[in-house]
C-alpha cells in the first residue's frame, strides 16, 4: 500500500519547508519521539507515524543529508515500508543498528518498532539486542563444537553448548512473546474503543480457561493424542512418557509449566536438523489446544497441579512431534530424498497429524474462533488426517503431496487398523456380540461394552480413563463403554450414515438400506428425511466435539437439557464449565445406575 500525505498537507508541508517552520538539519537532531510529536502537531497523529518511519529510514543511510532531502521529496508519494513477517531471530539479527543506539535520543523507535511489527521502547530494544547478542555467541559456541549424535533416527543428549544456544533461542522468544501479550491485554478502555473487539476477545479468554480447567488434571494423552506414536514407534512413546513424567515433577515444584517447557524447547531448537523444521513450519514451541490459557496455573494450591499437567501434557506432545519429524527425515535421507521445502512440509503435516495436530489450512487464521467453539479442531483434524494422507501425502493447497510421506501414512494407518481391529476382535472373541459391536451404523460401533456392576470393573474403567481410553458411563444402563480407537470411531460411523443416506436418497424405497441404529434397542433402522433427519444426526455429532463453554451455551440457551436429560440449573452450568473430565468419568463410573 503507498502512503502518501493528502495533497491538502502535502501543500501545507511544502510552505512549511520554504517558511523554516520545519527545518530538515534540525529534524536529524531530534530524538524520535520529538520528530513524531512535531509532525502530528502539524499534520496530525494519523499521518505522523508513517512521516517519521520513512525519514528514520533515510537516517540509516550513510549519506544522511541526501536521504532526508529524499524524504522531503517522498512526502508526496512516498511508498509505505512494507516489513517482512519473518522468523523473528533473522528480524533482530539484521537490526543491529537499530537495536543498539548509542543512547536514548538516536533510538529510531518509529522504524524499530514497525520492523519488529509491535511497539517497541528504548528499554525493550536494550534487552532484546542483549539476548539477539547471546543467540549470535551461542551459536558460535555450539557449531565449533561437536553435535549430539543420531542413533537409528532419534537423537541423542543436547550437549551443553547446544543447550546453551537453545535456552538463548527459547529466552529471546519468550521475551518477544511477553510484549506480544502484554500488546494484545484486555483492558477495560478497550470495551469503550472498540465494543465488539473487545467482546470477542474476552468470550476467548473465558472460553481457553474453562477448556484448560476441564481439560486437567490427568495423563490421558498417553493412550489419547499419543495412541498413533504407541503403535507406531513404541520405543519414542515410552521414552517421551518418562520425560512427561519428569515434566510433571518439576512443573508440580515449580508452580510453572512454561519453565519446564524452556528447557524442552532449548534441547529442540538446538537440533542439527531444527532448521528443517523451521523450513517444513512444524508446530513447535506453541500451546497446545487442549492448555490454550496458563489461567488455571493461578488457582490458589490447585495451580500447581493444573502446572504439573500442562507441562507433562506440552512436553510429550512437542517432543513426540519433533522426534518423529526426525525419524521421518532420517529415514528420507536414507532413501536419498532431497529435502526441498514443499516435501519438508509434507513431512510437518504428517508428524504434526500423529501427534493429535493437524494443519486446518486456509482456516489456520480462524483457529481463535474454532477453539472457542470446539474442544480440539486439530485434533479432529489429525484424526481425519489418519485416513487421508495415505492418498494424498499430506499435501496441502497447491501442492500435490509427498510420495515419500503418502508411503508412510500407508504404514501407519496399517499398523493402526491391525492394531484397533485385534483388540475389538479379542473381545468380541472374550465378550461376544452384545460387548462389542461391529456395525458401524451405530454409535456403540469400535467400543467395548461391559457391565459396571462390580467394583474391580468400575476401578479398571477409572484406571482405562486415566490413561487415555475414552470412557462413557452416562447411557443410564449400568454399563462401561470403552473407546479404544482413539476417537476415530465416531468419523467412520458419521461417514457410513452419510453415504448411506446419500444411496437411499436416489434408490427405490423397497432398496433403501437402514443407515442408523436407535440408541436405545441396537435395532437398525431409516434416517429420517428433512431436517430432523441427516442435519440433526451430524448436529449431534457436533454437539459433541463442543468445547466446554459451547457446550454449556448449548445445554443451558439452546437445548434447555443437559446431557443426562435433565432441566438446566446453576449448579448444572457451573459443573459443565469447570468440572475436570476426569473427574466426570469417575462419578459417572462410580454411580450406580439404577439409584440414579
Amino acid at each position: 500500500m503507498k502512503f502518501c500525505l493528502p495533497p491538502a498537507e502535502a501543500e501545507r508541508f511544502k510552505k512549511k519547508l520554504r517558511s523554516g517552520d520545519i527545518d530538515l538539519h534540525k529534524l536529524a537532531e531530534m530524538t524520535s519521539s520529538e520528530r513524531h510529536d512535531l509532525f502530528a502537531a502539524n499534520f496530525g497523529p494519523e499521518v505522523a507515524t508513517e512521516m517519521n518511519l520513512l525519514l528514520e529510514q533515510k537516517l540509516l543511510l550513510k549519506n544522511q543529508k541526501a536521504g532526508i532531502v529524499a524524504w522531503a521529496k517522498k512526502m508526496m508519494a512516498a511508498p509505505k515500508y512494507d516489513s517482512q513477517r519473518n522468523d523473528i531471530l533473522k528480524k533482530v539479527q539484521s537490526m543491529d543498528k537499530l537495536l543498539n543506539p548509542k543512547d536514548e535520543d538516536s533510538f529510531l523507535q518509529e522504524l524499530a518498532s514497525e520492523r519488529l511489527g509491535m511497539t517497541v521502547s528504548y528499554e525493550e530494544a536494550k534487552d532484546i539486542a542483549e539476548l539477539a547478542e547471546d543467540v549470535k555467541t551461542t551459536k558460535e559456541a555450539m557449531e565449533n563444537a561437536p553435535r549430539r549424535e543420531m542413533h537409528d533416527g532419534a537423537w541423542g543428549p543436547a550437549t551443553p553448548e547446544e543447550m546453551a544456544h537453545g535456552l538463548a533461542v527459547t529466552d529471546l522468544r519468550g521475551y518477544v512473546d511477553e510484549m506480544v501479550l502484554d500488546a494484545n491485554k484486555l483492558q477495560i478502555s478497550d470495551f469503550r474503543s472498540h465494543p465488539f473487539r473487545a467482546i470477542r476477545k474476552a468470550v476467548g479468554i473465558a472460553a481457553g480457561a474453562t477448556k484448560a480447567i476441564t481439560s486437567g488434571p490427568d495423563i490421558s494423552y498417553l493412550g489419547r493424542q499419543g495412541f498413533k506414536t504407541l503403535i507406531n514407534n513404541p520405543e519414542m512413546w515410552k521414552r517421551n512418557a518418562m520425560n512427561s513424567f519428569r515434566a510433571a515433577a518439576s512443573g508440580f515444584k515449580k508452580n510453572s509449566a512454561d519453565a519446564v517447557m524452556r528447557q524442552v524447547n532449548a534441547s529442540i531448537v538446538s537440533r542439527p536438523d531444527y532448521p528443517e523444521m523451521v523450513r517444513g513450519g512444524l508446530a513447535l514451541g506453541v500451546h497446545e489446544e487442549a492448555y490454550p490459557s496458563s489461567l488455571p496455573q493461578r488457582i490458589p494450591y490447585l495451580g500447581k497441579v493444573y502446572s504439573a499437567s500442562d507441562a507433562a501434557f506440552s512436553s510429550f506432545q512437542q517432543l513426540n512431534r519433533a522426534d518423529t519429524f526426525s525419524l521421518l527425515l532420517y529415514k528420507a535421507r536414507q532413501a536419498g530424498l532431497e529435502m526441498g521445502t514443499e516435501e519438508l512440509q509434507a513431512i510437518a503435516r504428517f508428524a504434526g497429524s500423529m501427534t493429535a495436530r493437524g494443519n486446518l489450512g486456509s482456516l489456520e487464521d480462524k483457529v481463535g474462533l474454532f477453539n472457542s467453539l470446539f474442544f480440539s479442531p486439530r485434533n479432529a483434524k489429525a484424526t481425519i488426517d489418519t485416513f487421508t494422507h495415505a492418498i494424498t501425502g499430506a499435501g496441502g493447497k497447491n501442492l500435490e503431496g509427498s510420495a515419500f510421506v503418502r508411503k508412510q501414512a500407508q504404514i501407519a494407518l496399517a499398523k493402526y487398523v491391525v492394531a484397533v481391529a485385534a483388540i475389538l476382535l479379542l473381545a468380541r472373541g472374550l465378550l461376544g456380540q452384545q460387548g462389542v459391536d461391529l456395525d458401524f451404523r451405530g454409535s456403540d460401533a469400535g467400543k467395548i461394552k461391559i457391565r459396571k456392576d462390580a467394583w474391580a470393573n468400575k476401578v479398571a474403567g477409572v484406571i482405562a480413563s486415566l490413561v487415555g481410553v475414552g470412557v462413557d458411563s452416562s447411557r443410564g444402563d449400568n454399563t462401561t463403554r470403552y473407546e479404544v480407537t482413539a476417537s476415530a470411531a465416531g468419523y467412520m460411523t458419521l461417514l457410513i450414515r452419510m453415504a448411506l443416506h446419500a444411496i437411499n436418497s436416489v434408490v427405490p424405497k423397497d432398496y433403501r438400506i437402514k443407515d442408523t441404529k436407535d440408541t436405545k434397542t441396537g435395532k437398525p433402522k431409516l434416517i429420517p428425511k428433512g431436517i430432523y433427519g441427516l442435519p440433526m444426526v451430524m448436529l449431534q455429532f457436533m454437539e459433541n466435539k463442543f468445547s466446554t463453554a459451547a457446550s454449556a451455551v448449548n445445554e443451558d440457551l439452546i437445548m434447555q437439557q443437559t446431557r443426562d436429560k435433565q432441566d438446566p440449573t446453576v449448579w448444572s452450568t457451573l459443573k459443565n464449565l469447570f468440572e475436570p473430565m476426569m473427574v466426570r468419568d469417575v462419578l459417572d463410573l462410580t454411580e450406580d445406575d439404577k439409584k440414579k
